[in-house]
C-alpha cells in the first residue's frame, strides 16, 4: 500500500485504522515465526489435466512453511528515493524430494492448467484480525517463455539493493539481461 513509507512510522497501530489495515501491520511488525505461522496461500485448481487434479488440495488453506519440507524466510529492505519499503519471501523448493517431484508434474502441465490463488494473513486467534493480501489467477503459463533471470545472490553482477528492481524489469520486459550485463559494463567505464 502507498501508505508503507518505512518500517517504523508508518507501521504504528491507530485507533482508526480498519480491521484489515490491523492485520497488515501486525504481519509486517512480526517476528519470523509470526509471519511463517500467520501467512497462507488458498490454491484452487480450476482447470487441470487428471494427474494434477488429484494431486492438488482440496479447497483448504495452507502455511507456507511446513518442517522440514518447505522452508521460508523474510527479509525486509527499506525505502529507496520514491521507492516503497519492500519484504522479500524466500521460498526453499530445491531441498524437499516431494516439493521436487510436485513441481516436475506441476512444471510439464503447467500450459494445461488453471489455478487460482489467494494470500492472506490470518493468526488463527479468535481476537485477531486478519485479510487478504492478494488474488492471482495463473491461467495455461508456458514455462518455455520465462526470461532468464540472473542469481539472486550473484553480487558481482551489480548492488545487491538494485538486483530485485533488475529482476522485476526483466519480468515485465523491460530490461534484458543483456541490458543489465551491458549497463554493469557501462557504469565500470572511467
Amino acid at each position: 500500500p502507498d501508505w508503507v513509507k518505512d518500517w517504523d512510522k508508518s507501521l504504528k497501530e491507530k485507533d482508526d485504522d480498519p480491521s484489515d489495515v490491523i492485520a497488515l501491520k501486525r504481519f509486517l511488525n512480526g517476528d519470523e515465526e509470526y509471519k511463517k505461522r500467520c501467512f497462507k496461500v488458498m490454491p484452487e485448481l480450476v482447470d487441470g489435466p487428471l494427474p494434477v487434479r488429484l494431486l492438488a488440495p482440496k479447497n483448504r488453506e495452507f502455511q507456507l512453511e511446513f518442517e522440514d519440507f518447505m522452508a521460508t524466510s523474510y527479509s525486509q529492505q527499506p525505502a529507496a528515493g520514491d521507492l516503497c519499503p519492500v519484504m522479500c519471501l524466500t521460498l526453499d523448493l530445491v531441498t524437499s524430494s516431494t516439493i521436487r517431484g510436485l513441481v516436475a508434474i506441476f512444471r510439464r502441465n503447467m500450459p494445461r492448467i488453471t489455478v487460482d490463488f489467494a494470500c492472506i494473513i490470518d493468526p488463527n486467534e479468535n481476537d485477531q484480525p486478519s485479510c487478504v493480501l492478494g488474488l492471482w489467477r495463473m491461467d495455461h503459463i508456458n514455462g518455455e517463455d520465462y526470461p532468464e533471470l540472473p542469481d539472486r545472490y550473484v553480487e558481482d553482477v551489480v548492488n545487491p539493493d538494485e538486483l530485485d528492481s533488475i529482476r522485476a524489469s526483466i519480468l515485465v520486459n523491460r530490461m534484458s539481461m543483456r541490458d543489465v550485463m551491458s549497463q554493469k559494463a557501462l557504469s565500470s567505464l572511467p
